[in-house]
């Protein structure tokens, strides 16, 4: 992988040879020493003992998944070009079962938010990571702050586009509008009640619930990335946090055009 403009440090994992003990180590169930971004301290690092886990491919870069030897068996992907290989293969290891139930909490996070960026709570990571999540564990993650419910109406085309390619997230996760009585198609392959649909509401009437882990909701950019793509033909009813951050990023862009206008 090419090397990141803002890190071109060339001793990061995009060494092949760096590269390659991290692999070993991944095969042998033993640990390696890593020094990582400090998101404590703007462009800080430090220094970490992890079970590297995966190397996977997100969008357009290589990450490496890795599970922290703490205590609180933190999981964290981070890209290959921002981190540096200070101790390969250590001499401890653990089991192959031990290391596949890792990389299964690691598979389930991923599939809950959608993404790769997994929070910093290891206490609500273990907790997302269940195998199931029955409708009575979910209500007790949201009293919880755990997991948080995105409410937002849609337009007819936008809505098209997000009931035909609803595998973003995990069935019981996601609560999609039924047909106006107009419609000619059914909704399929949806666990939850459709939500009704507004016949009244001529430009959104399909509303979209969905279930997410706190962190998504609160600062992840690859989630906004895909929300606000929609532009205004997605408006956002909960919560008000996200709703309001929706409605600042439309100023802005509008902004950008008035001055545009003027200048011209």
């Amino acid at each position: 992988t090419e090397p990141d403009p803002a890190h071109p440090n060339r001793n990061t994992l995009i060494n092949q040879d760096a590269l390659k003990k991290v692999e070993e180590a991944i095969l042998d169930q033993r640990p390696v020493r890593l020094k990582v971004p400090d998101p404590k301290q703007k462009g800080g690092t430090k220094e970490i003992i992890v079970w590297p886990l995966q190397i996977l491919f997100h969008n357009i870069a290589w990450y490496l998944a890795y599970e922290s030897m703490e205590m609180d068996r933190l999981l964290t992907v981070t890209r290959l070009d921002r981190i540096q290989l200070t101790g390969a293969k250590l001499p401890q290891q653990r089991s192959l079962a031990e290391m596949q139930g890792s990389q299964y909490r690691l598979e389930q996070l991923c599939r809950r938010t959608g993404g790769i960026f997994l929070g910093d709570n290891h206490q609500q990571q273990a907790e997302l990571a269940e195998a199931k999540l029955s409708e009575t564990r979910i209500q007790e993650l949201i009293r919880k702050g755990t997991l948080a419910q995105v409410r937002f109406r849609c337009s007819p085309r936008i809505y098209a586009f997000i009931r035909s390619g609803n595998n973003r997230y995990p069935a019981e996760q996601m609560r999609l509008a039924g047909p106006l009585p107009s419609d000619t198609w059914q909704l399929n392959n949806n666990e939850l009640q459709p939500l009704p649909p507004d016949p009244n509401n001529t430009t959104h009437p399909y509303p979209v619930e969905l279930l997410l882990p706190a962190w998504t909701v609160a600062s992840d950019i690859d989630f906004r990335r895909w929300l606000f793509g929609f532009g205004g033909e997605l408006k956002i009813e909960a919560p008000t946090a996200l709703r309001d951050e929706h409605r600042t990023y439309g100023q802005g862009i509008a902004s950008l055009y008035d001055t545009l206008e003027v200048e011209e």
